[in-house]
Protein backbone atom coordinates (compact mmCIF):
# COMPACT_ATOMS: atom_id res chain seq x y z
CA UNK A 1 0.00 0.00 0.00
CA UNK A 2 0.98 3.39 -0.14
CA UNK A 3 1.23 3.32 3.45
CA UNK A 4 4.29 1.55 2.82
CA UNK A 5 6.19 4.51 0.74
CA UNK A 6 8.48 6.35 2.22
CA UNK A 7 7.44 10.38 2.57
CA UNK A 8 8.99 11.48 -0.58
CA UNK A 9 8.16 9.59 -2.94
CA UNK A 10 4.30 9.52 -1.38
CA UNK A 11 4.95 12.85 -1.90
CA UNK A 12 6.48 12.94 -5.58
CA UNK A 13 3.68 10.96 -6.89
CA UNK A 14 1.01 13.06 -5.21
CA UNK A 15 2.53 16.08 -6.91
CA UNK A 16 3.50 14.25 -10.11
CA UNK A 17 0.03 12.90 -10.25
CA UNK A 18 -2.04 16.65 -9.11
CA UNK A 19 -1.63 18.05 -12.41
CA UNK A 20 -3.08 15.26 -14.75
CA UNK A 21 -5.42 16.75 -17.30
CA UNK A 22 -8.26 14.87 -18.52
CA UNK A 23 -9.00 15.96 -22.58
CA UNK A 24 -12.27 14.49 -24.68
CA UNK A 25 -9.55 12.07 -26.05
CA UNK A 26 -6.73 11.91 -24.00
CA UNK A 27 -5.55 11.92 -20.34
CA UNK A 28 -2.00 13.61 -19.70
CA UNK A 29 0.05 12.85 -16.79
CA UNK A 30 3.53 14.40 -15.18
CA UNK A 31 3.16 17.75 -17.01
CA UNK A 32 5.16 20.69 -15.12
CA UNK A 33 3.52 22.24 -11.80
CA UNK A 34 5.07 26.00 -12.41
CA UNK A 35 5.46 26.81 -8.67
CA UNK A 36 7.50 23.53 -8.05
CA UNK A 37 10.27 24.83 -10.70
CA UNK A 38 9.61 28.22 -9.40
CA UNK A 39 10.75 27.11 -5.70
CA UNK A 40 13.72 24.97 -7.40
CA UNK A 41 14.99 27.25 -9.56
CA UNK A 42 14.62 30.47 -6.65
CA UNK A 43 15.40 28.85 -3.52
CA UNK A 44 18.19 27.20 -1.90
CA UNK A 45 18.21 23.41 -3.37
CA UNK A 46 17.92 20.30 -1.06
CA UNK A 47 20.18 17.57 -0.98
CA UNK A 48 18.55 14.55 -2.89
CA UNK A 49 19.90 12.73 0.10
CA UNK A 50 18.04 15.00 2.39
CA UNK A 51 14.98 14.60 0.03
CA UNK A 52 14.49 10.56 0.47
CA UNK A 53 15.45 10.42 3.69
CA UNK A 54 12.52 12.87 5.18
CA UNK A 55 10.19 11.50 7.18
CA UNK A 56 6.80 12.28 8.70
CA UNK A 57 9.13 13.06 12.06
CA UNK A 58 11.63 14.78 10.53
CA UNK A 59 9.22 17.13 9.19
CA UNK A 60 7.24 17.10 12.30
CA UNK A 61 6.88 21.19 13.65
CA UNK A 62 8.79 22.38 10.48
CA UNK A 63 7.24 25.33 8.68
CA UNK A 64 5.17 25.60 5.63
CA UNK A 65 7.89 26.38 3.34
CA UNK A 66 9.91 23.67 4.70
CA UNK A 67 7.32 21.21 3.32
CA UNK A 68 6.51 22.93 0.11
CA UNK A 69 10.59 22.57 -0.65
CA UNK A 70 10.54 18.94 -0.03
CA UNK A 71 6.98 18.88 -2.09
CA UNK A 72 8.94 20.64 -5.09
CA UNK A 73 11.93 18.31 -4.68
CA UNK A 74 10.21 15.27 -4.21
CA UNK A 75 8.28 16.46 -7.08
CA UNK A 76 11.09 17.03 -9.36
CA UNK A 77 12.81 13.51 -8.43
CA UNK A 78 10.20 11.67 -8.96
CA UNK A 79 9.92 13.46 -12.34
CA UNK A 80 13.52 13.17 -12.65
CA UNK A 81 13.06 9.43 -11.93
CA UNK A 82 10.73 8.24 -14.70
CA UNK A 83 11.44 10.71 -17.59
CA UNK A 84 14.74 12.48 -17.62
CA UNK A 85 17.08 10.87 -20.57
CA UNK A 86 14.08 9.49 -22.30
CA UNK A 87 13.32 7.11 -18.90
CA UNK A 88 16.90 6.05 -18.62
CA UNK A 89 16.15 5.60 -15.01
CA UNK A 90 12.79 4.62 -14.99
CA UNK A 91 13.26 0.76 -14.51
CA UNK A 92 15.55 1.25 -11.87
CA UNK A 93 12.61 3.60 -10.21
CA UNK A 94 10.16 0.79 -10.81
CA UNK A 95 12.45 -2.00 -9.23
CA UNK A 96 12.57 0.44 -6.17
CA UNK A 97 8.31 1.35 -5.96
CA UNK A 98 7.26 -2.84 -6.44
CA UNK A 99 9.91 -3.50 -3.80
CA UNK A 100 8.93 -1.21 -1.48
CA UNK A 101 5.60 -2.17 -2.13
CA UNK A 102 6.10 -5.73 -1.69
CA UNK A 103 7.76 -4.77 1.64
CA UNK A 104 11.13 -4.25 1.12
CA UNK A 105 13.04 -1.96 3.36
CA UNK A 106 13.07 1.64 1.68
CA UNK A 107 16.36 3.13 3.01
CA UNK A 108 18.01 -0.08 1.85
CA UNK A 109 15.72 -0.60 -1.43
CA UNK A 110 16.91 2.51 -2.64
CA UNK A 111 20.45 2.05 -2.12
CA UNK A 112 20.43 -1.51 -4.08
CA UNK A 113 18.13 -0.23 -6.75
CA UNK A 114 19.06 3.80 -7.24
CA UNK A 115 22.33 3.22 -5.80
CA UNK A 116 23.91 6.55 -3.54
CA UNK A 117 21.40 9.24 -5.02
CA UNK A 118 23.90 11.88 -4.29
CA UNK A 119 25.38 10.62 -7.95
CA UNK A 120 22.43 12.39 -9.49
CA UNK A 121 22.76 15.83 -8.07
CA UNK A 122 25.12 17.42 -11.50
CA UNK A 123 22.48 15.76 -13.73
CA UNK A 124 18.99 16.31 -11.52
CA UNK A 125 20.19 20.06 -11.60
CA UNK A 126 20.91 19.98 -15.04
CA UNK A 127 17.25 18.41 -15.60
CA UNK A 128 15.27 20.67 -13.49
CA UNK A 129 16.88 24.07 -15.26
CA UNK A 130 15.76 23.17 -18.73
CA UNK A 131 13.04 24.70 -20.25
CA UNK A 132 11.21 21.20 -22.04
CA UNK A 133 10.03 18.34 -19.93
CA UNK A 134 8.13 15.14 -21.41
CA UNK A 135 5.20 13.70 -19.67
CA UNK A 136 2.75 10.61 -20.47
CA UNK A 137 -0.24 10.81 -22.74
CA UNK A 138 -2.87 8.15 -22.91
CA UNK A 139 -5.79 8.13 -25.62
CA UNK A 140 -9.19 7.19 -24.20
CA UNK A 141 -11.88 6.14 -25.45
CA UNK A 142 -13.58 7.96 -22.86
CA UNK A 143 -15.93 11.03 -23.75
CA UNK A 144 -15.96 13.60 -20.52
CA UNK A 145 -18.72 15.87 -20.41
CA UNK A 146 -19.60 18.25 -17.88
CA UNK A 147 -20.90 16.52 -14.78
CA UNK A 148 -19.46 13.38 -15.58
CA UNK A 149 -17.21 11.59 -13.27
CA UNK A 150 -14.38 9.74 -15.33
CA UNK A 151 -14.50 6.47 -13.91
CA UNK A 152 -14.21 3.99 -16.65
CA UNK A 153 -11.82 0.75 -17.47
CA UNK A 154 -9.60 2.43 -20.09
CA UNK A 155 -8.52 5.25 -17.06
CA UNK A 156 -8.56 2.82 -14.45
CA UNK A 157 -6.17 0.71 -16.71
CA UNK A 158 -3.63 3.78 -16.61
CA UNK A 159 -3.20 3.14 -13.34
CA UNK A 160 -0.39 0.30 -13.35
CA UNK A 161 1.69 2.22 -16.24
CA UNK A 162 2.11 5.52 -14.49
CA UNK A 163 5.80 4.21 -13.44
CA UNK A 164 7.02 2.12 -16.01
CA UNK A 165 8.75 4.00 -18.75
CA UNK A 166 7.28 6.19 -21.56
Amino acid sequence: TSRNLPLWLRRGLAEVLSNTLVRESEIQVGRVLPQNLTQLRTRPRLALKDVVSATNDSMRGRPPEDLFALDAHAWAFVHFLVWADRGAYAPLFDKYVNGVLNGADPVASIASTLGDVSRFENTFNVYIARDVFFFAKFETDARVSRGDRLLTLEAMKMEHSLIAPF
